[in-house]
């Protein structure tokens, strides 16, 4: 062994041995909520009777329990010195089950029953049977301490829980009769964080204002009212949705009917998709402010008992006039420059406009071939384009790069219409412009940007004689292609350099058969056609060719093959199918919260419709136009194939589930027949930047070892200071594993001791 082994191993063994006494205590005064607690107490009386009290025990199992012979004591001393015997449940002969505490329920001992007269027709404010009557209760309006013990106090009886610190009584009211209720969250009984006042009446006379719930589900804990310290965002235009990314701020309500709002002089805006991480937190919240008014509105966060916190003028809506966007119809393609000699950023896309009217082509689009291709091209200016004018798109601006290998461009309105598209070149000519002339597309070696095309062929081309240019000039070009496709139809077009056509015929080709579809097609005065062919089978493959019929001679396009769209008829899956693997619930700034699902098995799953649900009940449904390209089938645009093996990964951005980062979090994932295909729960808070991974011992671990998309990066499994299971990186070097133990170690040390003194003034 090192040397830096045996130094640590002296120092644990002596922290061990100095540890073992003084923290077994501690282990104890840490223990889980005991079986049965002090649940209430009507200390101060009621309005009848000071003698009015009575004490409610509550189990907190899922069994019965037998409180025979159980003691409560109580202690009235300064000093919390002098305890002594006040109640013992003795034995009933009569009805042996009178003393036993139902699974979940309560057991109320009082001093007297609900007809009790305290003289002058005062009668006792209870209006329920208690389950033991004694008359010693006596609970101390100024030095309340009691006890409760399973057997004989001053023998061998094991202490359960106590209520009080042996001062004045940690809530409740004498004035207003109000009693001190156990919070919901077990907290020690001599801690004030463990009650709070009763702010509702059950099981009470009705003729009374006394507040107190004896043999019922205590009174909510009333929080003050909410504070506000800071939003963000905080300034929006009114064309657009605010997308509350955070609130900070004390007391807010974590149940799930908490509001957030804004208000302008009368007018209230309501938020959708609320998350409260926490009392100080909230996460999310989105407000529709299209089209509110312009000026500093107040925020507001309403708690579900009511109170309010107002962040005043916090929040900016500016006035955004919308600009009407043109939609004109005169705007075509009508040269590209893929290949320059002068280098490649001297590649462009030029416009044409045939109509007599300037355009403002800001919003419009373009792109090179889709799908594929580089990105589209915004137009985020104000850009005018005269009547009768051209105006060409550099690269440079642009960012759109026309392949050498074959390319074509579209012209895209606003609202996504396709309104251009050139026709498809196979090889780029160095030095030499795809121009539209004549109404055909032409390679020619002037280059005519911003300027009307001209036609010039390479002069080997025009030394070959008049017959060999008659011939070109007579050479049919004919190309075919397809676009929208859905289970039964397909739209095709077709481009041509015949000015006069006969007549169009469409074949389809599929299982080595040739049939005839539809009727003859008139395009005669058409350079360029298209048709939808409709009625198909889903899921088959098709080949498609034009014919035309000119001057007597047939001519065939190229061939396109097109698969329609198969049907989704049931999405079903079983259990196990597809698998949650990994989970980022507290992500870091630059990272984005995710769900990642993973396909076990040998087959390829449709997981379209299938949905994912949180524990607060929100669902997303997985579908195809969320995800990007890979996920789906080429042509099945209304599937999401996931291959055997493969995982996706649904950020955030697309599910619109926020994760809890404290209280837990459960997410199922349903088929479209809502049956469970699996599930994901965790119980503890996160840490940031730590991500939820399932092992391949089908366990779950925290590690910060992100792995979106990919398999689990699984090392050893260790346990850290809040008693989370995480998975931490091996292989660290000696020195640091050694400084990193022996900090390890003394924090240890001195959490014990803190521990030890915080037990020894409980016990006090």
């Amino acid at each position: 062994m090192k040397k830096g082994g045996v130094l640590v191993f002296i120092l644990l063994f002596v922290v061990v041995s100095l540890a073992l006494p003084i923290y077994l205590p501690v282990a104890q005064a840490e223990a889980e909520t005991p079986l049965v607690i002090i649940n209430e107490l009507a200390w101060a009386g009621s309005s009848s009777s000071s003698q009015d009290e009575w004490i409610e025990l509550k189990n907190t199992t899922e069994e019965d329990i037998d409180l025979t012979n159980w003691q409560i004591t109580k202690d009235t001393s300064e000093d919390s010195s002098n305890e002594t015997l006040m109640i013992e449940i003795e034995e009933n002969l009569d009805n042996p089950e009178a003393n036993t505490i139902p699974a979940g329920g309560y057991f109320l001992i009082a001093n007297n029953g609900p007809e009790h007269d305290f003289g002058g027709e005062m009668l006792s404010v209870l209006n329920v049977e208690p389950n033991y009557i004694d008359s010693s209760i006596t609970l101390s309006n100024s030095n309340l301490l009691i006890k409760l013990y399973n057997g004989s106090w001053d023998e061998e009886g094991e202490l359960i829980d106590s209520a009080g610190d042996g001062s004045l009584p940690l809530a409740g009211s004498n004035s207003a009769k109000t009693s001190m209720e156990r919070n919901v969250e077990y907290n020690f009984g001599g801690l004030v964080d463990g009650w709070h006042e009763a702010s509702s009446a059950i099981n009470l006379d009705t003729d009374v204002f006394d507040q107190a719930t004896p043999k019922s589900d205590n009174s909510l804990a009333i929080l003050p009212p909410p504070t506000l310290i800071s939003v963000s965002p905080n300034v929006v235009d009114n064309l657009s949705k605010l997308e509350i990314e955070e609130i900070v701020g004390n007391n807010f309500s974590t149940a799930d009917n908490i509001q957030v709002c804004i208000r302008l002089n009368g007018t209230v805006l309501s938020a959708t998709d609320i998350n409260v991480v926490d009392q100080t937190n909230i996460d999310s919240a989105i407000i529709n402010t299209i089209g509110a008014t312009a000026g500093e509105w107040d925020l507001v966060v309403i708690n579900s008992d009511g109170q309010e916190g107002i962040l005043a003028d916090s929040i900016t809506i500016t006035e955004t006039e919308e600009e009407d966007e043109d939609y004109s119809n005169d705007i075509i393609v009508t040269e590209l420059y893929p290949k320059p000699d002068t280098g490649s950023n001297d590649e462009f896309i030029e416009l044409y406009n045939q109509g007599n009217n300037s355009v403002n082509l800001k919003g419009w689009k373009l792109d090179d071939q889709s799908p594929g291709g580089s990105a589209e091209y915004i137009i985020d200016d104000d850009t005018i384009i005269e009547a009768h004018q051209y105006l060409a798109f550099l690269k440079s601006q642009t960012h759109i790069s026309l392949n050498d290998t074959g390319d074509y461009a579209r012209l895209i309105q606003p609202d996504g219409t396709v309104l251009d598209k050139t026709s498809n070149y196979d090889i780029a000519n160095k030095g030499e412009s795809f121009s539209l002339i004549d109404g055909m597309w032409r390679w020619s070696t002037r280059v005519t940007r911003n300027a009307q095309n001209i036609l010039e062929i390479p002069e080997d081309e025009t030394d070959e004689g008049a017959d060999q240019e008659e011939s070109k000039e007579e050479k049919i070009e004919l190309a075919l292609d397809f676009d929208t496709v859905t289970t039964q139809s397909v739209e095709l077009f077709w481009e041509s350099n015949i000015k006069n056509q006969n007549y169009v015929d469409l074949l389809i080709y599929f299982s080595d058969e040739e049939e005839v579809l539809g009727d003859l097609i008139d395009s005669s005065t058409l350079l360029k056609e298209s048709h939808t062919i409709k009625e198909l089978t889903p899921g088959t493959k098709y080949f498609f060719t034009v014919l035309i019929n000119y001057q007597d001679c047939m001519y065939k396009s190229n061939q396109v093959e097109v698969i329609t769209l198969e049907e989704i008829i049931n999405n079903t899956g079983y259990e196990k199918q597809i698998v949650i693997t990994e989970i980022l619930p507290n992500p870091e700034i630059e990272d984005e919260e995710f769900i990642e699902l993973y396909n076990p098995t040998d087959e390829m799953v449709n997981i379209a419709g299938w949905r994912l649900v949180d524990a607060s009940s929100r669902s997303y449904v997985i579908n195809a136009l969320d995800l990007p390209p890979i996920t789906i089938t080429a042509l099945q645009s209304n599937s999401v194939i996931l291959p055997p093996k493969q995982y996706i990964l649904l950020e955030q951005s697309i599910t619109n589930l926020h994760l809890n980062n404290s209280g837990g979090e459960e997410i199922f994932l349903f088929d479209t027949e809502d049956n469970i295909i699996d599930s994901v729960a965790y119980s503890s808070n996160t840490k940031r930047g730590y991500a939820y991974v399932l092992a391949p011992n089908s366990k779950w671990f925290w590690s910060n070892e992100l792995t979106p998309g990919e398999a689990n990066d699984i090392s050893f499994a260790g346990v850290i200071g809040d008693g989370g299971e995480y998975l931490t990186a091996s292989g660290a070097k000696d020195k640091l594993w050694t400084a990193g133990l022996i900090s390890l170690i003394l924090s240890v040390i001195m959490f014990i001791f803190i521990k030890r003194y915080e037990y020894y003034c409980y016990q006090k």
